[in-house]
């Protein structure tokens, strides 16, 4: 073989048809030997280029030391690596020596460019670009911040997007930083959700020290629920609250529909379990019944209900039934209190009963079994315009000073409890009780009697304050020590 001429036809195709795509492809050409078609084994060395003469060589050097050549044709497989086709113009050059032969390879001129089939064409669309022509798609320098991008720094521009999507990660609102699924992180409202007419949102400020709000924006009411139920607990627009009730009349409303459920229920160890107080003129507490009770408090050892007002009514409880109680208590234990009022401050009233009908009942103490109804652990009072209990009783020595005393009108019960005697002449002695006593009913029991019959006059003194004895064996008088009573 003096002289090899080339006569080359080039078709780029992947390795298989039916197998997935590779990197190699099919290199076929046609040699001559001279004239005539050469035919043999030959040994080629191929390499690719960027340029059809001079360039820098692309990828590594293929070697194919036994290329069998039939009348002029040659067929080899050539593998540069998909990392030496990007694109840009590649062209062969090819060296050719007869099998054997150790001299230098002939290089044949001028290098093969290396053209584009419909397969490569389809691969360079197709599977890079979805079919969609390159120049459709966008990039940073032709529409800027139109679009999102994938990356830390906060980019300017809107976004609108359609269809479902999904996160994996933190999602952040105003913060770069997300440290939950969704983080939002903003002063003044933050979220906000709406229908069109009913809106909720989430606020934050940061005046008085901060503090989180929630609620509708709207001029509608807002409801919690549970478990995908209706609403269980309503805060209307006017502030009132109701648990079990969408329609609560009052600050706090509770309604319980459950048998053997409480609508309310406190408990404490050390304090109140439940507290009603009251600084104008109504009722810290206020339970009303048509048929049962309307407070009603148990207690082992304790308190079952306390009530406190600075201006009325701890605690109050009415009821239209005879046999149902506004406020009713129950002690259960020894000791145990159903009720308890306590005042420690002058004036102060631990429990207080009204009745505004004349035949009404302020309080009622009952007992039915014989036992106490009423235990008062101290004094008794009554004002001086009521009837019933007494207003004053002192016993007097038969020189006119006092033994003992109480009086009922200022709760005294020491010295002189308030009372003035005078004791003019034997027999005769002038109470003044501080307190008209004129329209009362008064009564004297002599403490030493006489040996004959004893003679008792109890007249109007010289004031309606004052109360007149006068008494006497038979028709002396004399002076003897006396009780006296003032009802």
């Amino acid at each position: 073989m003096k002289k090899v001429f080339l006569t080359i036809a080039l078709t780029i195709l992947f390795s298989s048809i039916a197998a997935a795509q590779s990197t190699a492809f099919n290199f076929q050409g046609r040699l001559n030997d001279g004239a005539n078609p050469a035919n043999g084994n030959v040994e080629m060395q191929l390499k690719l280029y960027d340029s059809l003469s001079g360039g820098t060589q692309i990828g590594a050097t293929v070697s194919r030391p036994g290329v069998a050549v039939i009348n002029g044709i040659f067929s080899t497989v050539l593998d540069f690596g998909a990392a030496s086709f990007d694109g840009s113009a590649r062209f062969i050059e090819i060296g050719v020596r007869p099998l054997g032969n150790t001299n230098p390879f002939s290089i044949l001129n001028p290098r093969q460019p290396i053209l584009s089939t419909p397969y490569a064409i389809l691969a360079k669309n197709a599977a890079q670009l979805g079919g969609i022509p390159a120049s459709e798609y966008v990039t940073t320098t032709t529409v800027g911040n139109s679009f999102i991008r994938n990356q830390t720094t906060p980019q300017t521009g809107d976004f609108n997007i359609t269809g479902n999507g999904n996160i994996g990660g933190n999602l952040g609102v105003g913060t770069t930083t997300p440290t939950s699924k969704l983080n939002v992180q903003a002063t003044g409202y933050g979220i906000t959700q709406t229908g069109g007419t009913v809106t909720v949102g989430s606020f934050i400020t940061t005046a008085g020290g901060g503090s989180g709000w929630f609620g509708t924006r709207s001029n509608n009411p807002l409801n919690f629920f549970t478990n995908d139920s209706t609403a269980q607990v309503t805060l209307l627009q006017n502030g009132n609250f109701g648990i079990g009730t969408t329609t609560p009349e009052t600050k706090l409303q509770v309604f319980s529909t459950d048998s053997g459920v409480s609508a309310i229920y406190g408990e404490s160890s050390s304090g109140r379990g439940v507290w009603g107080k009251s600084t104008g003129g109504s009722r810290g507490v206020y339970g009303e019944s048509v048929s049962g009770q309307g407070v009603f408090g148990i207690s082992n050892t304790g308190i079952g209900v306390l009530g406190t007002s600075t201006n009325d009514s701890g605690v109050y409880g009415e009821s239209p039934s005879l046999t149902a109680g506004g406020v009713f208590g129950k002690g259960t234990g020894s000791g145990g209190i159903g009720v308890k009022g306590e005042a420690n401050i002058n004036n102060a009233v631990g429990v207080y009963g009204t009745s505004t009908s004349s035949t009404g009942f302020g309080i009622i103490a009952r007992n039915v079994s014989g036992g106490t109804a009423l235990y008062a652990d101290g004094n008794v009072r009554q004002s001086l315009n009521s009837n019933g209990l007494l207003k004053a009783m002192v016993y007097i020595n038969a020189d006119g000073t006092v033994n003992r005393c109480y009086n009922a009108i200022t709760n005294s019960s020491s010295g002189n409890c308030g009372f003035s005697i005078a004791h003019p002449q034997a027999g005769e002695f002038n109470i003044d009780f501080g307190f008209q006593v004129n329209n009362r009913f008064i009564n004297v029991t002599m403490r030493d009697g006489c040996q004959g019959a004893s003679n008792i006059v109890v007249q109007d003194g010289a004031n309606q304050n004052t109360a007149r004895v006068v008494m006497g064996c038979g028709t002396t008088l004399i002076d003897r020590g006396f009780y006296i009573f003032v009802f």
